[in-house]
């Protein structure tokens, strides 16, 4: 994820629903230095008016993150792709998944959180986001990046969502 190709991607976007700054930031509930900052690449936008933003652009948030207009084939891909409820690894491969207690494949949890139905690593979310930006390179994102993105995230997961 290049927060300075999202941000060229959300001016383009705008400029082709014929808005200004202003109005698509009063729509949003923003205030219009925002949406100036988000498309020059200094920030993203939040992550809670993410899925608002790519609805008042017309283009989904796949679209949005990875700054460029998807074919229906790969938004399907994306949709249909599971994600570990601990790390948010993709799960693609069988092979990529955890095992419960009994030997059957988790299909919530990847072999490097879960295995012998027993998370194997991190005890709390705090040391799970730590070891995140880790990974950052990886997933496209910039260390701070990706620390930002888990301190959002990663409270939602299923492990961590208590």
């Amino acid at each position: 994820m290049n927060q300075e190709e999202i941000g060229k991607f959300i001016a383009q976007q705008r400029k082709n629903k014929y808005l200004t700054q202003e109005q698509l930031a009063e729509r949003l509930n923003v205030n219009n230095r925002s949406v100036s900052r988000w498309e020059n690449g200094i920030c993203m936008p939040d992550l809670s008016i993410i899925k608002e933003l790519s609805k008042e652009l017309d283009i989904t948030v796949s679209e949005l993150l990875n700054a460029r207009r998807m074919s229906k084939e790969e938004l399907m891909e994306m949709k249909e792709m599971i994600y570990c409820q601990s790390c948010h690894m993709p799960l693609q491969e069988e092979s990529d998944k955890g095992k419960n207690a009994d030997g059957t494949i988790s299909e919530d949890y990847c072999k490097y959180c879960f295995e012998n139905g027993e998370f194997i690593n991190y005890k709390t979310v705090e040391e799970a986001i730590a070891d995140s930006v880790n990974y950052a390179e990886y997933a496209g994102f910039t260390k701070e990046e990706m620390l930002e993105y888990a301190k959002k995230m990663y409270p939602t997961l299923k492990r961590w969502n208590n």
